[in-house]
């Protein structure tokens, strides 16, 4: 019967013009065709992505910033020009802002966001986080935060102490975490040059933090960085009025 079928299609295509023979054929699989051009469109759409797709090699996350929008700030992009090993046509360095949180109120966007950051925390996503004194106090007893009196290097700390900056210490949660107690888990950047300097916002000039308000930034390294070198530059690129830049090698 089929056979049938395809000798009468046949005979019928025979006696029509070439534009009845076209308006014919898209009437009967049009949504053949549209269903193909859809699955092909899916397919390019997912392999141009995959393509294009960019490794990050660095992520810093904000807590109760004044910076709501990653676009209006250079903070990222002037430190990447600072890292001659960074590649940004196959690389790309991550700004997460926008989050707001109070710890005392507890309210639901409160919760979410600490929920948020928890599995970021286990997930190793983050490589910086910049906030507000009493988040990183929040989270600091867990253990979850380097210390950065191990992980930085005497020179650095030395230029930390030299600028005024301070680290804070935190007594770890002995039932939570094997951390070693106390850990110098934050680092207090009020007179960091380069979150001073702010960043354009279309209502004007904006802090990151407004100390003014009471809004202390303070730097942490997760412990499950995976990028603990990038994130120890950062600390330098924060602290020096011109940026940081990496020492010149000298020849041998």
């Amino acid at each position: 019967m089929i056979n049938d079928e395809i000798k009468a299609q046949t005979r019928k295509l025979k006696q029509m013009s070439a534009r009845e023979k076209a308006s014919y054929i898209y009437d009967y699989y049009k949504w053949h065709i549209l269903g193909s051009v859809l699955a092909l469109t899916v397919l390019i759409s997912v392999l141009a992505g995959f393509l294009t797709a960019k490794e990050p090699v660095f992520c810093v996350t904000m807590v109760n910033s004044y910076l709501t929008d990653p676009s209006q700030s250079t903070l990222l992009s002037d430190f990447s020009e600072a890292m001659p090993d960074f590649d940004p046509s196959r690389e790309k360095m991550v700004m997460e802002c926008g989050i707001w949180m109070d710890p005392k109120a507890l309210d639901a966007l409160t919760v979410g966001y600490d929920q948020k950051l928890v599995a970021s925390f286990s997930a190793g996503t983050i490589d910086v986080m910049l906030a507000d004194k009493d988040i990183i106090e929040k989270y600091a007893p867990f253990g979850v935060f380097e210390d950065l009196g191990q992980l930085l290097d005497d020179s650095l700390l030395q230029e930390l102490k030299d600028g005024g900056y301070e680290l804070l210490s935190y007594e770890i949660d002995p039932s939570v975490s094997e951390v070693p107690s106390p850990s110098a888990a934050g680092l207090c950047l009020p007179q960091s040059p380069v979150l001073s300097e702010g960043f354009e916002s279309p209502s004007g000039h904006s802090p990151y933090f407004n100390t003014e308000d009471g809004h202390l930034p303070v730097l942490a390294i997760p412990r499950s960085s995976t990028h603990k070198d990038a994130s120890v530059d950062f600390v330098r690129y924060l602290i020096r009025s011109d940026g940081w830049h990496p020492q010149p090698t000298t020849p041998q």
